[in-house]
């Protein structure tokens, strides 16, 4: 017995690439963002935002961006095809002050100030910087 299977090939969405580089900039720096995408019936709509802003691309997928401010950048690459299917990918973009003098602020919570420990506790705190990268926790 011979089977026929066929798929509807409206319902497929398109497959998003997104690149950014540096994936980590300075305030002032170029950053390059690439998309393309890929589609059965064609790609008809590609788009990057940064933080829900649309950017323009040229007709390569690229375009660049100059970061104003510190802090965490999320990157969507959207694609729509020509039956309406869409799809997206997203990246960070870390973005430091490099003239910024202060450092991170931090507040241990718990264990309170002078306790007297006598045995193992959680230790319970907040790091808050916009240039944090990250912290480690020492003794």
């Amino acid at each position: 017995m011979t089977r026929i299977v066929f798929l509807d090939r409206a319902t497929i969405a398109p497959q998003v690439a997104l690149d950014v580089s540096p994936n980590s900039a300075r305030i002032g720096d170029v950053v390059l963002f690439v998309a393309n995408a890929v589609d059965n019936v064609g790609v008809d709509e590609l788009s990057v935002t940064v933080n829900g802003t649309r950017v323009g691309l040229d007709a390569t997928g690229r375009a660049t961006y100059r970061p104003t401010a510190a802090g965490t950048r999320v990157i969507v690459a959207t694609a729509r095809d020509a039956t309406g299917n869409a799809a997206e990918t997203s990246a960070n973009l870390r973005v430091s002050d490099p003239n910024d003098p202060d450092g991170p602020a931090v507040e241990l919570t718990s264990p309170g100030f002078d306790a007297i420990l006598t045995g193992p506790v959680d230790v319970i705190g907040t790091v808050d910087d916009a240039n944090l990268a990250f912290y480690t926790l020492s003794y």
